[in-house]
């Protein structure tokens, strides 16, 4: 008798913030048009670095300044590397606006997983580019390694990160607006975080 066939693992939508989910959608049009099928960490920086709204854009433009970089320098050697770089459908999709299943790399998962664990950490329950960008930073990814000759580090990501974050902790914010807005993380308990994050992951489950 045939196996029973196996689903495709799907990154859990509920999980992923506003923002992280518009430079999903909009990586996933650069994919196609660059002609790939397989949605890549180079491709979805070189839409951070295309999308002046995302807090991983600030960041970058920040850190590279900061190390005397140059930003245009540095948008060409992404965008060459991410026309170059061909990865294989490992079976696990990002479930596009328009219904499109995108499907993501190997390395992009290890990017993700490595995002899942910060925002645990941080207890936040959703992921953010800013989460994103961090993981980017993992040596088990290709893309880590231009990051790092621009002075990307883990290190670098995490300090901004925390720089980034206390810039909003001020008794004048309104919270309220701003998570109506997307523009806030909500936090949970670690417990129901825990649970919920069980899915985000989960690769290929029987039908």
């Amino acid at each position: 008798m045939a196996s029973a066939a196996r689903a495709r693992g799907t990154l859990n939508p509920n999980l992923v913030g506003k923002e992280l989910a518009r430079i999903l959608n909009a990586a996933a049009a650069r994919l196609r048009a660059l002609g790939r099928s397989v949605l890549t960490p180079e491709i979805l920086l070189l839409t951070f670095v295309e999308s002046p709204q995302a807090n991983a854009h600030r960041m970058l433009q920040q850190l590279i300044a900061g190390r005397g970089h140059r930003w245009e320098r540095f948008g060409e050697e992404i965008a060459a590397l991410a026309r170059e770089r061909v990865a294989p459908d490992v079976e696990f999709d990002w479930v596009a606006d328009d219904n499109r299943r995108v499907p993501l790399s190997d390395e992009l998962l290890i990017v993700l997983d490595e995002a899942l664990t910060l925002a645990r950490a941080r207890e936040e329950v959703y992921l953010g580019t800013e989460h994103v960008l961090v993981g980017m930073t993992d040596q088990r990814v290709a893309v880590a390694r231009l990051l790092e000759r621009y002075g990307i580090t883990l290190h670098a990501v995490q300090d901004m990160l925390s720089t980034f974050s206390a810039a909003r902790d001020t008794t004048t914010t309104d919270y309220v607006a701003l998570a109506k807005q997307g523009e806030i993380t909500p936090v949970y308990f670690r417990e129901r975080l825990l649970r919920d994050l069980i899915g985000l992951l989960t690769l290929k489950t029987n039908r």
